[in-house]
């Protein structure tokens, strides 16, 4: 009878029987140890995200499951484990306290296998949107590491739809250490150490190599990759053997565009042609870096500044920026502004009984004391500010390549006009340098001349100080600016000139004649014929002419008002045009990110992990959930428990 009634129990009641029991028991297990990983996922997703160093000295073994402080620093992922412990996290503290060695999940290794999962995701998901959006381009810029791995930095721009509305997405995908993908064996090659023992040269082809393995193994649709922004180096822009000329042979609608940021540096560098403006800078330079690299001639710096200057002026004197030229202008304008000071600071310095300090300050004071380094100073300041706005455009997050010309034009025009009328332009200029010469105790006069000069500008000899310094200094300077403005821009805008055409401020006045070189580039990713291409933008160029609306100026703004469904062949062009990159400011930002990661404390962190910490430092927005993680997690290898959903 007691038999009968636990079979019909146990028919009536399945999960109590044994089979179910362990099976529920199983489940229960499997998920507080997915509760465990997923703690550990989040301690390592927040510190990537806020740049903060995981490792310790010491950072293997057990972690004590009472959350007691170390002796030992063993780093801030086990010591977060520890605070997420004292926070009262029972599940964590019990994992720690009972799995075995080999499974408690927070060594270095399991780290390491976390964060690139994580990464990788991050690639895929932006992989995705690039194949949605169609059309995209290809930003690539290198620099050398603190561990000297020679990195190249790739970024891709596309438009993505957010919340209905089309924007432009610069997104850094990868960061390749190149000679150890150039250091890999070819397919064809039998003899390994003769593979070891080749030259790794940097050439156009090795790097195009390093590009296209990378977006071979992270399967990007390289039939859509319509253009591609690097800096001039022969390397990269070379029509016959630079990257530019490799990509395209596998991406014939790659166009290469040179970086504008890059241009306008290379354009401005022509200020110091003129000798004047040259040795003013130089001797900015080395001065800065005589004032500010000693903590004694800081200090006095810095009473020199509340003796001489407001509160709002006494700021950090700035180095002169070899890259980014918006802070270069801004340490020329900081350090006129703090003329005064430094004057007075340097003064003070010559009387020290330090004769190096002494020796170097009176020559720094002399150097000061001469009306050449005030007029140059001055000249490359003006100069430099009217630039400042386009760099600064030029640096924008997505900058907008036609808007980028147009103001570069805009800069170029401004620049013509000040040389028209330079008497007018350049009075101003003295004004500022006699007012600043009467308060360093200046005469502001010219160089003693000799009549025949075959090293020193010597024009106007019979004319006056501000004459003198207009002929020779401002206008060489001058005209050594605009001149290479225009040549580096102009290339720029033959590129993308025809399609600009389909932006309706400038259909209103376009032809079909005007258009076609682009339908003609890119006939390839569109799915219409001639006529009917041609058709549709008659139609397009007559309702911006009807209109009484605000014409759009940018591609994107173009874009959002062209309905794919009515305008498809403008549309595509208009994606063309919205993803061509204007610099590869993105990719600078990008190394910037590795400078804060890789630290002198870190400079051994592997390739894999600083690759995956600027990932997920770059991109906020598209952090992978925590539990999709954890799935991906544990089906990428044996693990020592299981952690499936199923």
């Amino acid at each position: 009878m007691g038999r009968a009634s636990d079979f019909k129990e146990r028919f009536t009641k399945p999960d109590l029987g044994v089979a179910a029991q362990l099976e529920t028991a199983g489940q229960r297990e499997k998920e507080r140890r997915r509760a465990v990983l997923g703690v550990i996922v989040d301690t390592l997703k927040m510190a990537a995200v806020q740049n903060i160093p995981l490792r310790g000295h010491r950072d293997d073994g057990r972690i004590d499951p009472s959350g007691e402080i170390p002796p030992e620093n063993d780093g801030n992922f086990r010591m977060l484990l520890r605070l997420r412990i004292q926070a009262g996290d029972v599940t964590l503290q019990k994992h720690l306290k009972e799995a075995s060695g080999n499974a408690l999940y927070t060594s270095k290794t399991i780290q390491n296998a976390v964060l690139e999962e994580m990464a990788t995701m991050i690639q895929q998901k932006i992989a995705e949107q690039v194949r949605r959006s169609g059309t995209w381009a290809i930003i690539a810029d290198e620099t050398t590491d603190r561990a000297n791995r020679e990195q190249m930095a790739l970024v891709a721009r596309y438009v993505a739809d957010d919340s209905g509305v089309l924007i432009v997405r610069e997104d850094p995908f990868a960061l390749v250490d190149v000679f150890s993908v150039l250091r890999q064996p070819e397919p064809s090659a039998t003899d390994q150490s003769t593979s070891d023992q080749r030259e790794l040269r940097m050439s156009g082809a090795n790097l195009a190599k390093v590009i296209s393995n990378t977006l071979g193994d992270l399967q990007f649709d390289t039939r859509h990759l319509v253009a591609q922004c690097y800096d001039g180096a022969a390397a990269m822009a070379s029509s016959l053997k630079g990257v530019s000329a490799h990509i395209r042979a596998s991406a014939p609608l790659a166009h290469y565009f040179h970086c504008t940021a890059h241009a306008l540096n290379l354009a401005t560098s022509k200020m110091d042609s003129v000798t004047v403006v040259r040795n003013a800078s130089t001797t900015l330079e080395s001065l800065v870096v005589f004032l500010t690299d000693g903590a004694k001639r800081m200090e006095q710096l810095c009473q020199a500044q509340a003796q001489e200057l407001e509160e709002a002026q006494r700021l950090k004197l700035l180095k002169l920026c070899k890259t980014r030229f918006v802070e270069r202008h801004v340490a020329v304008d900081r350090f006129w502004n703090q003329l005064p000071a430094i004057q007075l600071a340097l003064q003070l310095m010559s009387s020290w009984e330090d004769r190096r300090t002494s020796a170097k300050a009176a020559q720094f004071l002399a150097a000061m004391r001469d009306a050449e380094f005030l007029v140059g100073l001055a000249v490359a300041r003006r100069l430099s500010g009217i630039l400042m706005p386009l760099a600064r455009s030029l640096q924008e997050k997505g900058a907008d390549l036609i808007a980028s010309l147009e103001l570069a034009d805009t800069t170029r025009e401004m620049l013509d006009s000040i040389r028209e009328d330079s008497e007018k332009d350049f009075a101003d200029i003295m004004t500022d340098v006699t007012a600043v010469a009467h308060e360093l105790d200046v005469e502001v006069k010219k160089p003693r001349l000799a009549s025949r000069s075959v090293y020193r500008e010597n024009a106007g000899p019979e004319s006056s100080a501000a004459s003198y310094f207009r002929i020779n200094v401002f206008n060489p300077a001058l005209d050594a600016v605009r001149t290479d403005l225009a040549a580096r821009f102009s290339q720029h805008q033959k590129a993308a000139f025809a399609i600009s055409h389909l932006l309706p401020k400038r259909a209103v006045a376009a032809s079909w004649g005007d258009v076609r070189p682009a339908w003609e580039n890119y006939r390839s990713i569109l799915d219409c014929s001639e006529s009917q291409m041609r058709s549709e933008f008659d139609v397009w160029a007559a309702r911006w002419k009807r209109s009484s609306q605000d014409h759009p100026e940018t591609a994107i703004g173009a874009l959002n008002r062209c309905p794919a469904e009515v305008f498809p062949g403008v549309h595509a062009l208009l994606r063309v045009l919205a993803v061509i990159p204007a610099s590869t400011a993105e990719a600078e930002r990008t190394f910037s990110k590795v400078t804060r990661t890789l630290t002198a404390v870190r400079a051994s962190m592997s390739e894999e992990r600083l690759e995956a910490l600027v990932l997920l430092q770059a991109h906020r927005d598209l952090l992978p959930p925590t539990s999709a993680v954890v799935d991906r997690f544990a089906s990428s290898g044996a693990r020592r428990f299981q952690l499936g959903n199923h």
